[in-house]
């Protein structure tokens, strides 16, 4: 059967080894991060702003950043957004993988389809184990928050260095200032500040990515339907839709906790609490104010997992299952 047909959709693939779905994760990390850093970097810089400046139009946002910064300017922060996101990716893709795995031996998250059983490893259609919704769901939560919370340290000095708010410095001296910022009334030092945000960013990654795991193996199997004259559309296509099909909708429903995430790692003096946070920024903006950004961050995070996804499950693929013979 030709590679697109559909009699060896289950045909049988030997699990990889953890060295390659760590290095198929930072790959897929580090091309995302390049492409996309501009998207991220005019979000937070539309998030930051007071209620006097919120209404600052993307475009504008972006012009105004190339005429301070120059066009590289879009490119401010690259370099957290790389340690945080290779390292980051590639870890959450491991402890993704392997905690479905584990998952999918218990009855209770086990897909009930014989074709995808537990010992039935992976197949042409996935690089991972299949798992139930809820499964899907507990295993993307938990690999999230696992990851974020050792990485948060990276997330505030990434989202101090995209923000104009902080004056422009270097890896190690943006640290310090983090750390020790000097004689600033009110600021927060040391390991709180380097975990400002912690909560707010739980909440939003932690259902996002269980959230993006359901809609993106779902997504797959749907557009995995669809035949473009007498063959399947390309995995590699389906990965990437998929991607971003589960992106777009993950990220609409947790756009606030981003916004709240970012207040707090820019002005966590002003924004305290996310109750108190909340408050205040519906005070000034009211319910439109917690989805500032949210269209540059649908757009890359869209993106990224288009180029994420469909590149590690390609390099994954590509190694697990047995030559055609």
């Amino acid at each position: 059967m030709s590679d697109g047909g559909r009699g060896d959709a289950t045909q049988v693939a030997r699990l990889p080894p953890a060295h390659l779905h760590l290095l198929s994760g930072a790959l897929s990390g580090l091309a995302s991060c390049v492409v996309l850093q501009p998207l991220d970097l005019v979000k937070t810089r539309l998030q930051q702003g007071s209620p006097s400046t919120q209404q600052v139009r993307i475009v504008s946002a972006a012009v105004h950043v190339v005429k301070d910064d120059g066009i590289l300017g879009l490119w401010r922060g690259t370099l957290p957004t790389i340690a945080r996101n290779v390292p980051g990716v590639a870890c959450y893709m491991f402890m993704l993988t392997r905690s479905r795995l584990w998952l999918s031996t218990l009855p209770q998250f086990a897909p009930r389809h014989p074709a995808a059983s537990p010992s039935s490893g992976l197949t042409k259609q996935t690089a991972l184990p299949k798992l139930t919704p809820t499964g899907d769901l507990l295993a993307g939560s938990i690999s999230r928050t696992l990851v974020g919370f050792v990485l948060m340290p990276v997330t505030v000095l990434k989202t101090r260095m995209e923000s104009s708010l902080y004056p422009r410095q270097g890896l190690i001296a943006s640290f310090r200032t983090i750390w020790a910022p000097q004689q600033q009334t009110g600021q927060i030092a040391g390991v709180r500040a380097l975990w400002s945000g912690f909560v707010p960013t739980a909440l939003r990654d932690a259902p996002y990515a269980g959230l993006f795991v359901v809609f993106y193996e779902r997504s797959k199997t749907i557009v995995g339907k669809i035949r473009i004259g007498d063959r399947d559309v390309p995995r590699g296509v389906r990965d990437g839709i998929a991607g971003s099909l589960g992106a777009t909708l993950a990220t609409l429903m947790t756009a606030p906790f981003d916004t709240l995430k970012t207040k707090r790692q820019l002005r966590p003096e002003t924004y305290k609490t996310i109750w108190q946070s909340s408050v205040l920024i519906w005070q000034q903006r009211g319910f439109l104010g917690f989805f500032d950004g949210v269209s540059l961050r649908v757009a890359r995070k869209a993106g990224s997992s288009a180029i994420a996804w469909s590149l590690y499950e390609g390099l994954i693929r590509r190694w697990a299952l047995p030559p055609k013979t």
